[in-house]
């Protein structure tokens, strides 16, 4: 079967149409040279002056890894009664709490209002803050309603724009900002914050129960001391006495009791207490720092000529774009007339 001549024929001349078309399109477009490298130096000078606007910024990496300890075991017996009935806080916490915190209110809070040397002057970290965004009165001079406004802006700020954690094997911890002596404070400060307030709120319950069984050891070996000393007044005062009165010795032998009594709880609450000291150790998490942050910081400069550049094509793109819908248009509204 033979293909109709009639149609490959219409297919020729509608391809043959459509190449005229782009060919004409593209002469046109050509023919606006002018217009297409004025939009273009147009471009070119907004990303000049975008480029000069753009500000050098200063990062200071800081990255550790975390070990977190084991938590205790629950003591039972005496020990339960006397520690407490449990000192582990391993729950409360996990590796990837830590890295949440440094984004925390209570967190950049405490770090902000720390005092730091910066160019020798010993300034809080929050009014640092103030300066360099160039808001004029420090922390001080606002008001009380004012006060509550900024610090929550200032919190945003940092957790938005400023820090930028890493999760990991090895956390990374970044400060980003304009001023390199400022990442340097601020990441130094925030990192020593929050894994001390990590670490202290990991071990709170244990450190607790320590405390309250050396209270109790020193109470016990006041007891026991003050009871040995009882003993030995008794046996004196029973030395020159008849001995068929057995009754003047009842005394002594019942304090000798509670002697023997408190010993034995005075070495129960000993050995406790040296056990909680070594479960203390145990559950304390290992924060190895294993690059710190030293001046001079990463910088990050704008590339003007990249700026320039890229604004420039962008410029000769949109007119080009602009003069195909043009021309598109035109044709369009001379067919509908025809």
């Amino acid at each position: 079967m033979q293909a109709n001549p009639i149609n490959n024929n219409e297919d020729v001349v509608s391809l043959r149409e459509i190449i005229i078309t782009v060919q004409k399109l593209f002469l046109k477009i050509l023919s606006k040279w002018y217009i297409i490298i004025g939009v273009a130096i147009l471009g070119a000078g907004y990303g000049y002056y975008k480029s000069r606007k753009d500000k050098t910024y200063y990062t200071a990496v800081t990255t550790f890894l975390l070990e977190e300890g084991a938590p205790p075991p629950v003591p039972s017996g005496l020990a339960a009664l006397l520690g407490g009935a449990n000192s582990g806080g391993g729950g409360l916490f996990q590796g990837n709490t830590l890295l949440t915190l440094y984004k925390s209110r209570l967190m950049l809070e405490k770090t902000l209002f720390s005092k730091v040397i910066i160019n020798g002057k010993e300034v809080t970290l929050l009014d640092k803050y103030l300066e360099l965004n160039k808001i004029e009165k420090s922390w001080s001079q606002h008001t009380k309603e004012e006060q509550g406004a900024v610090i929550k802006g200032v919190i945003s700020d940092l957790a938005t724009n400023y820090i930028t954690i890493t999760p990991g094997d090895i956390m990374v911890v970044e400060i980003k900002s304009t001023d390199e002596d400022y990442s340097l404070a601020l990441g130094e400060k925030l990192i020593e914050t929050v894994n001390d307030y990590y670490i202290a709120t990991k071990t709170k319950k244990t450190v607790d129960n320590l405390k309250i069984l050396e209270k109790q050891a020193d109470s016990l070996r006041s007891i026991l001391t003050r009871s040995m000393s009882q003993v030995a007044a008794q046996n004196d005062a029973v030395i020159d006495a008849n001995p068929a009165k057995q009754i003047l010795r009842v005394p002594g032998q019942r304090q000798a009791i509670d002697v023997q009594t408190n010993t034995s709880l005075y070495a129960t609450v000993m050995a406790t207490l040296e056990n909680t000291k070594l479960e203390l150790r145990k559950e304390k998490p290992l924060i190895q720092i294993l690059e710190k942050p030293y001046l001079p910081l990463n910088k990050e400069e704008p590339n003007k000529l990249k700026t320039i550049l890229l604004y420039g094509i962008f410029g000769a793109i949109f007119s080009v774009v602009g003069l195909i819908i043009s021309l598109l248009y035109k044709k369009i509204m001379k067919d509908d007339k025809a």
